[in-house]
């Protein structure tokens, strides 16, 4: 099962990054204006929702950066990165009390399912909604961890007001790291305008900030398991 993680989550970056390479074969011309603040075009828009939609933080992270390099607007990057990711789970919510709940069987034996069981109840004391504060730092899955909260009974305003909370909480997090880094590329480094070199940092950023995160995550467990 780890393995098969490993590779989806492989796939998903991969994936994302595919989102930016139209862009990056005249990377000046990806800039929004030559003043900062200019406005994103429709497909710009459209880009940053469904990409949040479809691949979180392996999106929300590059744009981060790359608002920080002047390619698009930060008031744009965080409106519709934040409405593409709460659409993301809103989809899962309801994705999951049609499809998801009525299959779930309670004496199930999928391992992931029962340690992600075990472990958001033992954190949030039996409180599921909780955990949508955490989430997005302490990361489970959307698809494992949003059915699992219709599987719970968390009422639909109840999830939106956790969930957008918890987004808020990891935005407020992740984009002054990934603004300030792609704006500390900006300055410091002029061959920023070489797509070889602006892919790499972005690579290297991402694989620095999941590292953090994993290691993160390990001590948050470690620790809530010796309570």
């Amino acid at each position: 099962m780890k393995r098969v993680l490993i590779i989806g989550f492989i796939l998903i970056i991969a994936i994302g990054l595919l989102f930016f390479i139209p862009y990056f074969k005249d990377v000046s011309s990806f800039k929004i204006s030559s003043s900062p603040g200019g406005p994103a075009s429709t497909p710009q828009k459209l880009i940053l929702f469904f990409g949040a939609f479809l691949f979180s933080e392996a999106f929300i992270l590059p744009s981060f950066f790359l608002s920080g390099q002047g390619f698009w607007d930060p008031q744009t990057v965080i409106l519709l990165t934040f409405l593409g990711s709460i659409s993301a789970d809103v989809f899962w919510y309801f994705f999951g009390v049609k499809f998801i709940v009525p299959r779930i069987n309670p004496k199930s034996k999928s391992k992931i399912l029962n340690e992600s069981t075990k472990f958001i109840d033992k954190v949030t004391k039996k409180k599921p909604y909780r955990y949508l504060l955490i989430d997005k730092i302490i990361y489970i899955p959307r698809f494992i961890i949003i059915p699992y909260m219709a599987y719970r009974k968390v009422p639909f305003s109840k999830l939106i007001k956790y969930d957008s909370t918890g987004t808020i909480i990891w935005f407020l997090i992740l984009f002054p790291v990934g603004w300030l880094a792609g704006k500390g590329v900006y300055n410091l480094i002029p061959a920023y305008h070489n797509a070889v070199y602006t892919i790499l940092f972005l690579v290297l950023f991402f694989i620095i900030y999941k590292i953090s995160i994993i290691w993160l995550k390990e001590k948050f467990i470690k620790r809530c398991s010796h309570k």
